[in-house]
């Protein structure tokens, strides 16, 4: 009696408590603002026959929502989350299996989107295309989440080729986008480059912005040393940034094409970038973002024999590292003050510099730059004449 009793309460507090996650059933109407609250995902009915294509569209508006369909048995047939984050529509087609009622559920954080169309008709062979293409890229995302990689590649190449001929061009440029991105972790450059390269025409045609392509290309294009394309992505970004008010974005890459030009020795170039850049994140409060262009300044400075204003820099990054606890930019930071030290002839204090950036790296067992800095120390210590220590 007892236990039974127990398990009553239980049911009890499970039915009173109500679910983690609650559904609202709504009715598809075009235009409509629909606001998302939390744990609450909107669900749409369509009752389909088999062989119907049935495409609905969804404009986010500051949200970035997922979108499952089910099918009359509960069988999962896709889901849809473009890679247009919080802005942007969200192209949601299918062709039905079977005969019964497909429910579609919404879901994402707080926020508003539109329902916008719903197409209902008889399934033509472009159709076929474009809801095989949606599911082929669905399965590609979850195959990456997985780490299946060559598997992943074959499904994002489907959906490519499947939504260009479905004339899907969002889904064609997100699916050469996530085949760069596969490409680039796997070091596969040229591949990297050309996904890229197809993703942005069609993201640029489309008007759609999609940041991190852009970053992707001109790393592709860093490691196949191609510095004149790889500058040009690099103000292309920071032009697209700074329209639409990224200041992070912006600050990133003016950091990445300041570096690049300080290596090309194009130093009035390098200087405007990395101190806008530095000035942009300290905007943005962030001190090891705000040190790294800093370290960069300071790098230009020496190599046009300003060393006065190379060590204040410098000097200042270091500053605002003390702050936090990143001990390898420490490590870097002091290394980068030995070169100026060194450069500007005063070899002593490089010594002094060098050893302070090796006693963290090895105390962090950081290999490669112990060995860059040991490197450094030596060739200041030929320029001291202590042969010995050089060795």
């Amino acid at each position: 009696m007892g236990h039974l009793r127990f398990r009553l309460l239980a049911c009890l507090a499970l039915l009173t408590a109500g679910p983690l996650c609650a559904d609202e059933a709504l009715r598809f109407q075009p235009g409509r603002a629909c606001k998302l609250t939390p744990g609450v995902a909107h669900v749409y009915s369509f009752a389909l026959k088999k062989g119907d294509f049935q495409e609905l569209v969804f404009d986010q508006r500051g949200v970035d929502v997922e979108i499952e369909v089910v099918d009359p048995r509960g069988g999962k047939v896709v889901t849809v989350n473009s890679l247009n984050g919080k802005q942007g529509p969200e192209d949601v087609p299918w062709v039905a299996a079977s005969t019964g009622r497909y429910q579609v559920r919404v879901s994402g954080e707080p926020g508003t989107y539109v329902t916008r169309t719903a197409l209902h008709r008889r399934a033509m062979p472009q159709d076929r295309d474009r809801a095989t293409a949606a599911v082929a890229y669905s399965e590609g995302k979850e195959l990456k989440r997985l780490k299946k990689t060559r598997e992943a590649e074959a499904k994002f190449r489907d959906a490519a080729r499947l939504a260009g001929r479905g004339k899907d061009r969002l889904r064609e440029a997100d699916a050469w986008n996530q085949l760069g991105v596969l490409y680039c972790e796997g070091n596969r450059w040229v591949e990297c480059s050309d996904s890229c390269s197809r993703a942005l025409s069609i993201y640029d045609a489309l008007g759609q912005y999609v940041p991190a392509v852009l970053g992707r290309m001109a790393t592709a294009l860093h490691y196949l040393d191609e510095p004149k394309q790889e500058a040009a992505v690099h103000e292309r970004f920071i032009h697209l940034a700074h329209e639409l008010g990224r200041a992070e974005d912006e600050a990133n890459a003016r950091l990445r094409l300041g570096d690049l030009q300080l290596a090309i020795s194009k130093i009035d170039q390098a200087l405007a970038n990395l101190q806008e850049a530095a000035r942009l994140y300290h905007q943005q409060s962030k001190p090891a973002d705000e040190a790294r262009a800093l370290i960069s300044c300071g790098r230009a400075y020496a190599k046009i024999g300003e060393f006065d204003q190379a060590l204040a820099v410098q000097g200042e990054a270091l500053k605002k590292l003390r702050r936090g606890k990143d001990d390898s930019l420490i490590a870097s930071t002091f290394s980068h003050l030995g070169d100026t030290y060194r450069e500007a002839g005063q070899s002593e204090q490089a010594v002094f510099y060098y050893h302070r950036s090796l006693r963290i790296s090895r105390r962090r067992k950081d290999l490669e730059s112990e060995a860059a800095t040991s490197n450094q120390l030596g060739l200041a210590y030929l320029r001291l004449k202590k042969y010995e220590d050089a060795r």
